[in-house]
């Protein structure tokens, strides 16, 4: 079975709890013999994800680009990898889609393809006065809805997503 997982992640943490999530679900299923884990990443600054590979991963022409790059390199990061991942969706080479956050870029793509979402909170949704004008719980409902299985990371996850 061909899983192919995301870039969002790994485009957005440097170090977090997320991202060493799915470098230990790739380590691990990549012991199988039947499973083949691909990470759909270009570049990334995340420590978990150039740990996992023995790479440092950094953007072309950066000397060039210099100080301006900072400003907005994980923007430029994002489109590199999910233009990357976009390319692979419409390729097809996989069996199972999972994506690593709730960007729902992926879904026009993806066609009948089945896909696994992993939620690992509700917090956004438990306590929206704290997150006004974040998209991130409008993301979630939709990438929830479509999702073919739900991976709750805990059990209060799974009973807050069931409420």
């Amino acid at each position: 079975m061909k899983i192919l997982y995301d870039h969002q992640i790994f485009s957005l943490q440097k170090y977090g709890g997320i991202s060493r999530y799915f470098c230990e679900l790739y380590s691990h299923l990549h012991t199988i013999e039947t499973i083949h884990p691909e990470i759909s990443v270009v570049y990334s600054e995340n420590c978990y994800y150039q740990e996992l590979f023995h790479q440092k991963c950094s953007l072309p022409d950066q000397k060039t680009v210099g100080k301006y790059l900072n400003f907005g390199k994980n923007i430029v990061i994002n489109k590199i990898n999910e233009y990357h991942c976009k390319k692979q969706i419409r390729n097809g080479n996989f069996d199972v889609f999972h994506p690593t956050y709730y960007n729902p870029y992926f879904l026009k793509n993806l066609e009948k393809k089945p896909y696994v979402l992993t939620v690992y909170d509700m917090i956004h949704e438990l306590f929206p006065d704290m997150f006004k004008g974040d998209i991130t719980a409008l993301h979630k409902r939709k990438v929830i809805k479509c999702a073919t299985k739900i991976i709750a990371i805990s059990e209060n996850t799974k009973t807050d997503i069931i409420r």
